[in-house]
């Protein structure tokens, strides 16, 4: 046989419309004992009822609002939630700055030869990047594909791919038309690739 529902709140007078209504401990305890409902809420507590009926903020509270809400902006993803005030920025650089002039053998030396972490490895010896950086671009990018020779839509290429043992190096670098990229790609990195995987599974 179902178990009959306990009700462990209690039942009060709504204090605009006088209607009977229940609330639980939960939200006895958060204080939704007055009214049963929003709209009988929106009465209480406009006009004179409203806590805040006829008061002003303070001088100091609106700067302190006004700092507070500083650089959150609206309509833009990057400015959710709270952000430092200049002020605060300032301080933090300040003791940041400080920190690196008191302890800055100590730091250097929890980093064994400054590899520990792992922006102290160099561009093209990062495990997880796939393409050239912006800087192995401009500085290794050439003036004409090395297939067919044009000038247009050039692109860098890894003469032998990341997925086939190939490196971010300079020797490892050519530059391709959009064309000969996209042919070497079709008739000569898969076929590489698919016989890499044959004989993975052949293994």
């Amino acid at each position: 046989m179902p178990r009959e529902y306990v009700r462990l709140g209690s039942t009060f007078a709504c204090a605009v419309c006088g209607t009977a209504f229940y609330r639980s401990p939960a939200q006895i305890r958060a204080g939704a004992s007055k009214t049963c409902s929003r709209a009988c809420m929106g009465v209480l507590t406009s006009g004179a009822g409203n806590p805040f009926w006829g008061r002003r903020h303070t001088t100091a509270t609106k700067a302190s609002i006004a700092r507070a809400r500083k650089g959150r902006g609206t309509g833009n993803q990057h400015a959710r939630g709270y952000r430092h005030t200049d002020e605060a920025k300032a301080r933090i650089a300040a003791a940041s700055r400080q920190l690196w002039a008191d302890h800055r053998e100590q730091m250097l030396a929890n980093l064994p030869r400054g590899a520990a972490h792992k922006f102290a490895k160099a561009p093209e010896l990062r495990r997880h990047r796939k393409q050239f950086t912006v800087r192995q671009r401009r500085e290794w990018a050439g003036t004409n594909c090395a297939y067919c020779a044009t000038t247009e839509y050039l692109e860098m290429d890894h003469i032998i791919p990341i997925f086939d043992g190939g490196t971010h190096t300079r020797a490892n670098a050519q530059t391709l038309c959009r064309g000969c990229n996209l042919w070497k790609v079709t008739h000569v990195d898969l076929p590489r690739y698919y016989a890499a995987r044959s004989a993975d599974h052949r293994g």
